[in-house]
């Protein structure tokens, strides 16, 4: 189990089962967690946040604003770009993203514990 001292987490998940699934595990964990189904969602609560989370798990393969022009936005903000996060996708590999500083890929479908593992270590890094 985790600290007392819960960590903002946004889970941006199009899948509405995993995204209420990984929701759950986190909150198990101690984790408060904020999700969204596409990235132009996550954007907006993003911005409005009243504290900025401590990662984002983020799917590549969404509607309306994908993964990646979601990673577009935060990578080009000043106030995001070093914002830990953790994606999660079933894209093949040649169109996966490259893992870099605090950036972490796991392959769909996910080890639950090796995921939860993951936000952990992110979440300390943030700290």
């Amino acid at each position: 189990m985790r600290s007392e001292k819960s960590k903002k987490l946004l889970v941006i998940e199009d899948d509405t089962d995993i995204r209420e699934l990984l929701k759950v595990a986190l909150s198990l964990e101690g984790y408060d967690v904020d999700t969204a189904c596409n990235g132009k969602e996550a954007w907006e609560l993003l911005v409005h946040m009243k504290s900025r989370p401590s990662v984002l798990v983020l799917d590549l393969m969404m509607p309306i604003m994908d993964g990646w022009q979601f990673l577009d936005k935060k990578n080009n903000s000043d106030q995001f770009k070093d914002l830990p996060t953790l994606i999660i996708s079933a894209t093949s590999e040649k169109r996966m993203p490259i893992a870099q500083g605090n950036t972490v890929i796991l392959k769909k479908p996910i080890d639950l514990d090796e995921f939860l593992q993951k936000v952990q270590e992110l979440s300390e890094e943030s700290a």
